[in-house]
């Protein structure tokens, strides 16, 4: 009998030759993200100090996304063709719905009662992945339920360059690690100067993808000196794993006890530390990770994300535990209805499409 993670988990790979084994306790990470998120949100009302949590969950998601377009575009290396199309599957059709349900939301309101929720820039930045610029160069402009798109723009914007990396160097794995690592700390370096003018400006600072792009980098950068060095010396991944752990929840202390530019810039380091060493890690930390709630919270995770946004600034007196919780009941609905099934769509009409590409003429 299935779980309810193995049944969100069945999902069509589109080419099962293309398919990286599926580790469960990364599944548990991203679910560690999605909820830290989520707590963040909805529970800071309650006790204001969780509300450090949102950042330390999107922070959660870049590491791990560097982590993973580092195995998957220059240790697996996929054709590019490919790991742009599954992107695409991926992440646009409910993408495009989200925004055209907030757009119909926006006129009812406005033609009912005059209130505005979507600006037209708005749904077209939110569209072209550059509402993160749009609200922290905007001189104050803010999307009322589109503002959380910034990180989806960051990790969008960082995949392009990942893979016009990974097109150029793809013969030269060395010269990309270090690319990655100077790509790394000039976006460090970027963010300090920045931290320091404004120091509460984190919407300013933070929604940028040349800062914003360092937890990515970083961790795509270690993940490619672990790969290298591990061989050679195994006691490099040992020593990763048996901390990781550890620097997980010292990264988790330091988001909540110190100011805003040692959480955006040591966090970071940390964490990225921590996500590429969990494969060596004790058994019983990877276990507590690949728990079945935590899996399945992230395999549900793009669709919390998008949803929860919307329903969290919906209020109206609403108590906070009950938009949470109408909150993940969307983000279930939004998966089984919207994401996996296109998904499943269109990568099985780009499977056949290169089927009958590579297939021999007949005749």
């Amino acid at each position: 009998m299935q779980g309810p993670a193995q049944y969100l988990a069945d999902q069509d790979h589109g080419d099962a030759s293309q398919a990286a084994p599926r580790l469960l306790y990364l599944d548990g990470w991203r679910g560690l993200a999605i909820l830290s998120v989520l707590v963040g949100h909805f529970l800071a009302v309650y006790l204001p100090p969780l509300f450090v949590l949102g950042g330390y969950g999107v922070t959660l998601f870049f590491v791990l996304s560097g982590r993973l377009m580092a195995d998957i575009l220059f240790v697996q290396r996929q054709p590019l063709p490919l790991f742009l199309q599954r992107r695409a599957a991926r992440i646009l059709p409910t993408l495009i719905v989200f925004v055209n349900v907030m757009a119909v939301y926006s006129v009812i309101w406005f033609t009912w009662r005059g209130f505005v929720v979507m600006r037209p820039w708005e749904y077209l930045a939110a569209l072209t992945f550059t509402i993160n610029y749009a609200q922290a160069l905007g001189g104050g402009l803010e999307s009322r339920y589109l503002a959380h798109l910034w990180s989806l723009c960051v990790e969008e914007h960082c995949y392009i360059i990942l893979a016009v990396i990974a097109f150029f160097g793809s013969r030269n794995r060395a010269a990309a690690k270090w690319l990655l690592t100077a790509l790394a700390c000039a976006s460090l370096a970027r963010a300090i100067p920045l931290w320091l003018n404004n120091p509460d400006g984190v919407h300013v600072i933070y929604w940028r993808t040349e800062v914003s792009a360092a937890p990515l980098m970083l961790s795509a950068a270690l993940r490619l000196w672990i790969q290298e060095k591990s061989p050679d010396d195994p006691r490099i991944a040992r020593l990763l794993g048996a901390a990781s752990p550890w620097v997980l929840g010292c990264s988790l202390a330091l988001f909540f006890a110190s100011p805003n530019i040692l959480r955006y810039t040591l966090g970071p380091a940390l964490l990225a530390l921590a996500v590429n060493g969990v494969d060596t890690a004790p058994a019983g930390f990877k276990k507590c990770l690949a728990h079945p709630v935590l899996q399945s919270f992230g395999i549900l995770s793009y669709s919390l994300y998008l949803w929860q946004q919307p329903i969290m600034r919906y209020g109206w007196r609403i108590p906070s535990i009950v938009l949470l919780l109408a909150a993940i009941g969307m983000g279930v609905i939004s998966y089984l209805a919207i994401e996996r099934p296109a998904r499943r769509f269109l990568n099985r009409k780009a499977l056949e499409r290169r089927s009958q590409r590579t297939s021999p003429e007949e005749g």
